[in-house]
């Protein structure tokens, strides 16, 4: 772009001098120049990827990721974060998102140039961007490629504030009775049948019992004819080879005085 200041320049001398000719053919070009000059910069040098992108595919290239001589081949970046799920940026900060259900993390970002800075340099990934894609070059062979859509704001919200959305995890939970190795125990010890009588079910049918349970992280639940608090120790959507869509972890609170034990709630009846 030197030759649109240069130009600029010989315009304003030519003006000085009162060389009409080129100065009236100056006045008029002077504010088309520099419209266009504005123009080519924003378009190439003020990327803007805030928003919300979808993830769309991935590209996976092993020529320059040989390392003892087998590929390093992963769906996970550096960051230890899955690349198959969508991206929502905002102010500083990058949420991986599984949408409407789950916020998975969030991390601190810089954007330089074509650069996406993860947590003040812990990790760097260059990113193009063509319109509404976005694709990002992570640095374990894969690229991720991201298409920019419209998301509800209120859901989004909800994510960024609970990480869970409450209409995801609502519905009746039935108590785990029998040891089952598939289901991922929030510790080892978990008892197969609780010291004491706890519900065989718990009702979560409504969005705000659910949206409750998650913000206050526990939950009353009638033992001995008495309504006894419990908190919520763990909880996570369920893997998609179990037969559930969620599970509950609850350990009994500080009216319990015997051994410490956690039971356990998932989504779908035995």
């Amino acid at each position: 772009m030197k030759w649109i200041n240069h130009y600029l320049l010989f315009c304003s001398e030519q003006m000085k001098q009162l060389s009409y000719p080129i100065a009236n053919f100056c006045s008029l070009t002077k504010l088309s120049l520099m419209f266009f000059s504005s123009f080519v910069f924003s378009q190439h040098f003020e990327h803007d990827i805030t928003g919300y992108w979808q993830f769309d595919h991935t590209n996976l290239d092993t020529t320059n990721c040989i390392y003892e001589k087998k590929p390093i081949i992963s769906e996970e970046s550096e960051t230890g974060q899955n690349v198959f799920i969508d991206l929502y940026l905002l102010n500083d900060s990058i949420y991986w998102i599984d949408y409407p259900c789950n916020m998975q993390s969030k991390s601190q970002i810089s954007i330089q140039d074509d650069s996406l800075i993860w947590n003040g340099g812990y990790a760097k990934y260059f990113y193009t961007l063509n319109k509404d894609t976005l694709t990002v070059d992570f640095d374990n062979c894969i690229s991720a490629t991201y298409y920019k859509v419209d998301k509800n704001e209120d859901t989004l919200s909800v994510l960024l504030t609970l990480e869970i959305n409450p209409k995801c995890v609502s519905g009746v939970y039935y108590l785990i009775t029998e040891f089952e190795p598939e289901y991922p125990a929030y510790d080892q010890a978990y008892a197969a049948i609780p010291p004491i009588k706890v519900p065989a079910k718990i009702n979560l049918q409504n969005y705000y019992q659910a949206k409750s349970l998650l913000e206050k992280n526990s939950i009353l639940l009638t033992v001995n004819g008495k309504e006894r608090i419990f908190h919520l120790v763990y909880h996570d959507f369920c893997n998609w080879d179990m037969d559930c869509d969620y599970y509950l972890v609850l350990e009994p609170g500080g009216w319990w005085n015997g051994d410490p034990f956690t039971v356990q709630y998932r989504s779908k009846k035995l």
